[in-house]
């Protein structure tokens, strides 16, 4: 994923690429339980609710 010009210090992929699976995201829709421990995205709100089994 590559950031539009004008946001590169806003980089968030929900907005920049809304339809891309994210990594936990796929875990998750396999049936793993996909946690947060630490920094993962950027933007602590970047796609949370479709990713993590619970709230980072």
């Amino acid at each position: 994923m590559r950031c539009r010009a004008h946001r590169v210090l806003d980089c968030r992929a929900d907005v920049d690429a809304p339809y891309a699976a994210t990594l936990p995201e796929t875990f998750k829709k396999a049936g793993y339980t996909s946690l947060s421990n630490g920094k993962i995205f950027h933007n602590q709100q970047d796609t949370a609710e479709r990713s993590w089994s619970e709230p980072p």
